[in-house]
């Protein structure tokens, strides 16, 4: 009994997270939203906690995030270049305002070479950047 409780809880888990661009694709999604019911600090009412949009390529262009009552807390937008590789995320507070961007670069073979971080006045917080050594 106890090994079955397990192996259901392990495969509940892959059916509420399991989905991948491939199942975005196939169902074509374009939002999912999801709600929680906070019983601890809350009174159990259910309420908007992370809502998504796709593009028809599966990839999240747009990410919003909700405070414990509900509230916009964070929206994140995502663009994408001709080769379905990550180029911008911008990152707006609950009220609109521009708060980061991020940039991303790539070599030719569609590897990351570079991700610098920007502040809302375009002033460089962090630069990263890859190298490769191939065999």
């Amino acid at each position: 009994m106890k090994h079955l409780v397990c192996l259901l809880l392990i495969l509940s888990h892959f059916a509420v997270f399991g989905q991948g661009k491939k199942d975005i694709v196939k169902y074509q999604i374009k939002t999912k939203t999801e709600h929680k019911a906070d019983y601890k600090d809350g009174n159990g009412k259910l309420l908007m906690d992370e809502y998504y949009i796709y593009d028809n390529k599966g990839n999240t262009i747009q990410e919003s995030t909700y405070d414990k009552f509900g509230k916009p807390e964070k929206e994140i937008k995502y663009f994408f270049d001709e080769n379905n590789l990550l180029e911008k995320e911008e990152e707006y507070n609950a009220k609109g305002k521009l708060i980061k961007m991020t940039i991303y670069t790539y070599n030719e073979k569609g590897l990351k070479t570079s991700k610098k971080e920007y502040d809302s006045n375009n002033k460089l917080l962090v630069e990263k950047t890859y190298t490769y050594e191939y065999y």
